[in-house]
């Protein structure tokens, strides 16, 4: 598939982050849903089944405790192709990501506004 075919779902906590990643996402990934009610994205997971989750929260344990819930309550979760240590995230800390694999997520420093690629 190519990557702008990739549905993806934007998740935060307050709508100006929201709003400014789905900003800088819109002109290369045109499939974006977005939602800045955390209690809210359950159901829009389970509606986009996104092929990219992006978590926008201001803290890593804000992050957590969001993944964890939807990763409890989600109905079509378990079924997506991927396990959560295989799922690719973006870190709050900026100029980090979590690396995928199955050795779990490991800090990686990549240059602040850089997306690389497959990420």
């Amino acid at each position: 598939m190519p990557h702008h075919e990739a549905r993806m779902l934007v998740v935060a906590d307050n709508a100006v982050d929201v709003e400014q990643v789905c900003g800088m996402l819109r002109g290369k990934y045109p499939h974006i849903q977005a939602s800045a009610d955390p209690a809210a994205a359950d159901a829009a997971f389970d509606r986009v089944k996104p092929h990219v989750l992006v978590l926008a929260f201001k803290s890593i344990e804000a992050r957590a405790r969001f993944y964890l819930g939807l990763y409890r309550r989600s109905k079509c979760i378990h079924t997506q192709a991927r396990s959560p240590r295989q799922w690719g995230a973006i870190g709050s800390h900026p100029g980090h990501r979590l690396r995928q694999g199955t050795g779990g997520a490991r800090p990686d420093p990549v240059p602040s506004g850089v997306w690389p690629a497959g990420a």
